[in-house]
């Protein structure tokens, strides 16, 4: 009886090695197929983020020109129209709104650094509230504004 006992468990214990070997590649099948469907539906999504990257950068160097273009329009002597003024602020704001949603999207800091557009925004409001008081000489402002936006026309060139 001892003898006969003895066999029936070896007998058993390679029958559960081999079963265990059955669910170790089905494991090994699922973990492979979930790679497989982990990559096929990432990879779009990494294209898609390089693809919006790459719009933003361009829409913000498309409004950089607009602003700089609107700009040089200025005139250096007082005469400045409010409404130019208020529509490079509202360039410097959409792009900085760009650059806020694309920091969004990656998940990462942002193109440009969120001190840039404070900066330009602070220009802007500066040469308003000068043109509003009927200052005779926005010169400066407008030398400092074009100096700010040449040099985001430089890192937002860099991007692309």
């Amino acid at each position: 009886m001892n003898r006969y006992s003895s066999r029936r468990s070896r007998v058993s214990v390679g029958d559960s090695n081999r079963g265990g070997g059955r669910w170790q590649g089905a494991v090994a099948l699922l973990l492979l197929i979930a790679l497989i469907v982990t990559v096929v539906v990432a990879l779009p999504a990494v294209r898609y983020q390089r693809e919006a990257h790459a719009f933003f950068a361009e829409r913000m160097l498309n409004e950089c020109n607009e602003a700089k273009t609107r700009t040089a329009s200025l005139s250096r002597t007082g005469g400045t129209s409010q409404a130019s003024l208020a529509l490079i602020r509202s360039k410097v704001y959409a792009m900085q709104l760009l650059n806020q949603a694309d920091a969004s999207l990656a998940g990462t800091g942002t193109m440009i650094p969120e001190s840039t557009f404070t900066t330009l925004m602070a220009t802007v409001e500066n040469y308003i509230s000068r043109t509003t008081l009927g200052a005779a000489d926005t010169g400066d402002l407008q030398t400092e504004l074009s100096t700010e936006l040449d040099a985001l026309e430089v890192q937002l060139s860099a991007l692309q």
